[in-house]
């Protein structure tokens, strides 16, 4: 595998990122996984892959999705596949791109809802058929508009998608992973030497956000952002497949 790094201004949340990202990468592959840093890998997982193989006419694979919004308002049915982890063949990325690589001041920038309103179900009702777009694990528990997703049931994600279903990930923020030291953590953690990622970041937070070393001290039993900074490097380790 080789890991190519590039950086760039985040002045459109994640899928601005993306945007910037695929510009350069897009006449160099013919398959695409979007990530972002909201979710910990937990074991190898190449499930993207074999739902591609098993269907060709799919054009985006989505981890997890959401049959709530069964129809819009143009009376045209579909899923929202959640955007924190995607894949694409190139005629899917074109169509993400020609629908969410707008500028800044478009209006779906304005809040969180909107954006997820825009570039994640409008993505889908859109620019998908229902035969082109798949969500691998089913991400609404409750069925009820109103009633909170999997991201915020600790307690079926554990009992349901992980005991039952091997789902892969775990979400970063909030009850699900308490700690870096949690056991989940250690399949795609097992390649790292933490002891100096955590050195080096804890290094780069006292440079860069004017930490003092007494500040870093607690730094790694916290559930949020040191796991945040983490968890890509996760993915990276063992537990994506990058090609379909």
């Amino acid at each position: 595998m080789t890991i190519e790094a590039n950086f760039y201004d985040n002045n459109r949340y994640d899928v601005g990122l993306w945007c910037d990202a695929v510009q350069g990468l897009k006449e160099r592959f013919a398959e695409f996984v979007l990530l972002n840093d909201s979710i910990f890998a937990l074991r190898s997982y190449d499930g993207m892959l074999e739902t591609r193989r098993s269907n060709r006419t799919l054009l985006a694979v989505s981890l997890m999705y959401n049959a709530r919004n069964k129809q819009n308002k143009q009376n045209k049915t579909g899923i929202w596949t959640e955007s924190f982890f995607r894949g694409f063949n190139s005629k899917g990325l074109d169509l993400f791109m020609d629908h969410s690589c707008v500028p800044s001041d478009h209006r779906s920038f304005g809040r969180k809802r909107s954006i997820v309103k825009y570039h994640e179900i409008g993505l889908s009702y859109s620019q998908f058929s229902e035969e082109q777009v798949k969500g691998v694990y089913d991400g609404d528990p409750s069925k009820i508009v109103g009633q909170p997703m999997w991201s915020a049931r600790p307690t079926h994600w554990r009992e349901i998608l992980l005991t039952v279903q091997n789902f892969p990930a775990a979400k970063v923020k909030g009850e699900m992973i308490p700690t870096l030291d949690d056991p989940l953590l250690h399949s795609c953690t097992k390649h790292l030497d933490l002891s100096e990622m955590k050195k080096d970041l804890c290094e780069s937070l006292i440079m860069t956000e004017n930490l003092s070393p007494k500040a870093i001290n607690s730094f790694w039993e916290m559930p949020q952002k040191n796991n945040m900074l983490l968890c890509q490097l996760f993915f990276l380790s063992c537990c994506v497949s990058y090609s379909f």
